[in-house]
């Protein structure tokens, strides 16, 4: 069965990693499945079933159904069910949570979410479909669709990446781990147990506030070497992005002061991307 996912364009300047995890899922059930990634509607005709993946309240013309970027199991209901039915019954469609479909031509929206009780049950992203196949850099999150993976899902998705793939570099597209103390001190304990941080540098979204003495060391200690500096305070955002669009090094040359003063050397830098429009 070929299987093509729809996905919104983005201005995310990393894949579509929640694809990416949904894909492997539904594959990790049925290996019999091609998958594909479809920006667009031109290779559809090609595909035994089209699924938008997004949050709508319509359905691209050329999807037969779509889910939410959390709707792994009505993901994986779906393409069984078209599997063994080329036109299913309302009633067959009705009974997926989570699933868009149409009725008489307008999108109808199951109750609830078709989603995971536990992250962890996702298999780490189909990188080679989602395109994040670069020697150099692969991307990772540390949550899925705002539901954090454990520590120990963590290093694996960092086991795996490194397997298969082996780049230069690691990013964390989200600033979630470092901000939660807990849960990022024990995934610096399980990469470090683990070897995993050794001949590979790792860059991360952090917000400054969560940059403590011990969280600096722990940083530098696993090779977290380049930081993204976010902010969830609305006033200290616009004024970060005031500085961007002026091309100022005033915030960036004050942070990495800050991170310096913390390491007691210059160890982890300020990523570049910070310093530019």
């Amino acid at each position: 069965m070929r299987l093509a996912l729809i996905i919104p364009e983005s201005t995310a300047d990393f894949p579509p990693l929640e694809a990416g995890h949904l894909a492997a899922y539904v594959k990790a059930h049925c290996w019999w499945i091609e998958a594909s990634l479809q920006g667009t509607a031109e290779d559809l005709p090609a595909a035994d079933l089209a699924v938008e993946v997004g949050i709508f309240d319509d359905l691209h013309a050329a999807a037969r159904v779509g889910v939410g970027p959390e709707g792994a199991r009505a993901l994986l209901e779906a393409v069984r069910l078209f599997n063994d039915k080329k036109s299913p019954s309302p009633e067959e469609l009705e009974g997926i949570p989570g699933l868009r479909w149409r009725r008489d031509g307008k999108a109808v929206i199951n109750p609830g979410t078709g989603g995971l009780e536990i992250v962890d049950s996702l298999p780490p992203a189909d990188r080679e479909l989602i395109g994040d196949d670069d020697p150099k850099i692969a991307h990772m999150q540390s949550h899925h669709c705002g539901h954090p993976f454990s520590p120990r899902r963590l290093v694996d998705e960092v086991a795996a990446i490194r397997k298969h793939q082996n780049p230069e570099s690691i990013r964390i597209v989200d600033d979630r781990l470092v901000g939660d103390p807990a849960r990022w001190s024990e995934f610096a304990r399980r990469l470090h147990g683990r070897g995993l941080h050794k001949g590979i540098v790792f860059r991360a979204a952090v917000q400054p506030d969560r940059i403590t003495p011990r969280v600096a060391r722990e940083l530098a200690a696993v090779n977290f070497r380049m930081l993204d500096w976010t902010t969830r305070d609305s006033k200290a955002e616009r004024l970060c992005l005031r500085a961007r669009a002026r091309r100022s090094e005033a915030d960036a040359a004050r942070l990495q002061r800050q991170l310096d003063r913390l390491l007691g050397s210059r160890l982890v830098r300020i990523a570049d991307r910070f310093r530019r429009k």
